[in-house]
């Protein structure tokens, strides 16, 4: 039998314990050390942007898709045109989870804070022109749904009722603002349950709850910047991330659920500061590196250009990194001789691709 929504239940009154207590002190601990690292790096966005679309792969495998960091990259590169249907939509919809992210970014610059207007605003992005662009890009479903399974008989969850989301978004978009005596990682911990059981819309919600955390813990301080990459812990805890999310209505577990994300919060800003460690000081080594092998003015503008774009061709290359022709076709012999870059494709009047091959292992966890 169907386990359906937790009516009345939410905000829940939670008995918080000693071990939940450990946890959060741990992750609030692991989240300054990350967030301070954030704060030294001279463009984290630009020297993190591989690490974001990671994040969106990750996310988005979790919902089935099967895309690589490695695709992603080629196909925003203008590489592997000839696709079929399926494969070309698994790879929009990882970029559409970028877009997202950046049009909340966009809006809360414009002070727009964390609201429905928001995530509706994100969901439109997460859409466009994908499977989902028939479902009401920004818009609640009226309609009803269940998840598990085709037939409602053996589903294994079904979200609220159509015509009581509106209500329901109403509660959650009141406790996101209120102040109570909850540590702001229960909260989130919190929302982000109540936000996949609701289910408001009728696909991305998982992608877009997940990209709902970071901007969380930015408005809450917890971070400068909303670059924190989630969806490594849920992806490799696939089976228990969704069997403590159905047991929250299933049971009334809302202690074990939180338990579960708060750890996921204080391993993954644990990684995280990992891998933007890695990257920094590899940054900062081919900085060091570049005047010598290059003998540019202009060296340290391609190494940005790199950082930034890990797949690219020679044309974009040439149109985009402000560098003059012939510097820049010499750059990137030099990058490839020295084995930074590594030429993908390109035969003859083709224009050549270029792979940051070690920067995307670092980024997909590799051994680089």
């Amino acid at each position: 039998m169907p386990t359906s929504y937790h009516y009345n239940n939410f905000p829940p009154d939670l008995k918080l314990d000693k071990e939940i207590s450990s946890l959060i002190n741990q992750a609030r601990t692991e989240l300054g050390r990350y967030d301070g690292f954030l704060s030294s790096m001279i463009d984290n966005q630009a020297l993190l942007s591989p690490l974001f679309t990671q994040e969106a792969v990750l996310s988005s495998r979790i919902e089935g898709t099967q895309s690589t960091l490695t695709e992603v990259l080629e196909f925003e590169a203008g590489e592997n045109k000839n696709l079929s249907k399926n494969k070309k939509d698994d790879l929009v919809e990882v970029l559409n989870y970028r877009y997202a992210l950046n049009a909340a970014i966009k809006l809360i610059k414009e002070n727009t804070p964390l609201s429905s207007r928001m995530l509706k605003a994100m969901h439109k992005e997460l859409m466009q022109g994908v499977r989902g662009k028939n479902k009401s890009p920004g818009e609640y479903r009226k309609m009803a749904v269940w998840l598990g399974s085709d037939d409602i008989k053996t589903a294994r969850f079904i979200p609220i009722e159509a015509q009581k989301i509106p209500d329901a978004m109403s509660i959650f978009e009141k406790y996101l603002h209120e102040n109570d005596d909850y540590d702001d990682l229960i909260k989130i911990a919190l929302l982000h349950v109540e936000f996949e059981s609701i289910h408001p819309f009728l696909d991305g919600n998982g992608r877009l709850g997940r990209l709902f955390i970071p901007l969380y813990l930015t408005e809450k301080k917890l971070l400068e910047s909303p670059y924190f990459y989630i969806s490594s812990y849920f992806e490799k805890n696939k089976d228990i991330y969704y069997e403590l999310l159905l047991n929250v209505s299933k049971n009334n577990d809302w202690l074990a659920w939180c338990k579960f994300f708060i750890k996921g919060i204080l391993e993954q800003a644990q990684d995280n500061l990992k891998l933007a460690q890695q990257i920094t000081n590899y940054y900062n080594q081919l900085k060091v590196q570049l005047p010598t092998l290059t003998k540019s003015q202009y060296g340290i503008t391609a190494l940005d250009f790199i950082f930034k774009n890990n797949y690219f061709s020679s044309k974009y290359f040439y149109k985009k990194a402000n560098i003059p022709s012939s510097t820049a076709q010499r750059l990137l012999e030099i990058f490839k001789k020295q084995e930074i870059l590594y030429c993908a494709h390109g035969t003859g009047r083709k224009p050549n691709f270029y792979v940051f091959r070690k920067l995307i292992a670092i980024a997909d966890g590799e051994n680089a």
